[in-house]
């Protein structure tokens, strides 16, 4: 934001990759404009980790959720910059993982994010993964592909798209 501005649209949503479902990458504010950029300063900074970030946050309810370098997932405090929690699969990878995806029924709040071979629903207050999905929480994207999982690899790097109560990767 502008120094001294104040927003009035703090909780405006980026609810999933690119923006919204039609991937626009556009957001209505009016924050910034030609005549104010120049008087922009850093509000704040956080350094995900060594390696190349290739994630495309998300936003909602003013939290930021995002994949880290080694495929952590990470909530942070828009307004603050603060970490708000930190998931870490146990088996870090290099592969690129472009963001995450969100869903809820209104009542029950999800994040898919992927980790190693795995898709994982995590809570997004806590960065907790959900026992009740899949097997503890996850599922090994090799499962159901007509051979042995363990003799090949696959990884997610593109965060799945949600309709209704689906997940498509």
């Amino acid at each position: 934001l502008p120094i001294n501005a104040r927003s009035t649209r703090s909780d405006t949503p980026w609810p999933v990759y690119g923006g919204n479902s039609a991937g626009q990458r556009y957001s209505p504010l009016t924050h910034i404009t030609r005549a104010n950029v120049s008087t922009l300063r850093e509000a704040w900074r956080l350094e995900t980790g060594p390696g190349g970030l290739q994630t495309s946050p998300i936003v909602v309810g003013g939290v930021i959720y995002a994949a880290t370098p080694d495929q952590s997932a990470i909530a942070i405090d828009g307004a603050t910059g603060k970490e708000l929690w930190r998931y870490s699969s146990g088996t870090p990878s290099m592969q690129p993982a472009r963001g995450l995806s969100y869903w809820t029924d209104g009542t029950e709040k999800r994040l898919f994010v992927t980790a190693s071979q795995s898709l994982v629903a995590l809570d997004p207050a806590t960065g907790k993964s959900i026992p009740s999905f899949g097997d503890g929480g996850k599922i090994d994207l090799r499962s159901g592909m007509g051979r042995d999982p363990e003799s090949f690899g696959l990884f997610l790097t593109s965060p799945g798209i949600i309709h209704k109560d689906l997940i498509i990767t």
